[in-house]
């Protein structure tokens, strides 16, 4: 009985946390749909560009929100290298792992999302992506951040991480 009561309260739990995040719109691809590609945002429409697969490193506090950014990731054809639940475990992952992007909760139980990134940001420029339900605290903190505000879509998700990786890489620099 103890085992049907608990098998209960997680699906009550997921669902609640699949809500978080919004389903997809009519013209946006399936969360599940198996791709390599990444959203491009042109002034009128939205186009999605091939794009190598990324290891990413995913920051946050609450497991079932890890898990499904995890999923999320997958299914746009990346590789969750780890998952990290604290600022101390954050550090020590992008030191282990060398992540190409990191999904970040700026809020974490124990220690700050946003002190993590910047104690790895010590050791050289990482794409980084905030997740928030107050994006204007880190906005603060990080002026020029990349956020998406909770609840988000995938195509929000997708957008964000290009941000971030143009604002991470170098600029090109001209060969004459």
């Amino acid at each position: 009985m103890v085992f049907l009561g608990r098998i209960i309260c997680l699906i009550l739990v997921i669902i609640c946390v699949r809500r978080l995040v919004r389903k997809p719109e009519a013209g946006d691809r399936g969360r599940f749909a198996p791709r390599k590609m990444t959203l491009v945002c042109a002034p009128y429409e939205c186009v999605y560009e091939l794009m190598k697969a990324l290891r990413v490193l995913v920051i946050e506090d609450d497991a079932l929100i890890a898990m499904l950014l995890t999923e999320m990731l997958a299914g746009m054809g990346h590789d969750v290298c780890a998952t990290a639940a604290t600022e101390a475990e954050a550090v020590s992952a992008a030191t282990r792992y060398d992540p190409d992007l990191m999904i970040v909760d700026a809020g974490l139980g124990r220690g700050s999302g946003v002190s993590a990134v910047e104690e790895i940001l010590r050791a050289g420029p990482l794409a980084h992506v905030f997740i928030s339900g107050d994006a204007g605290r880190v906005r603060v903190r990080k002026p020029d951040a990349v956020v998406v505000r909770k609840p988000f879509r995938e195509a929000e998700l997708a957008r964000a991480i290009d941000l971030a990786l143009a604002a991470a890489s170098p600029p090109a620099t001209l060969q004459v």
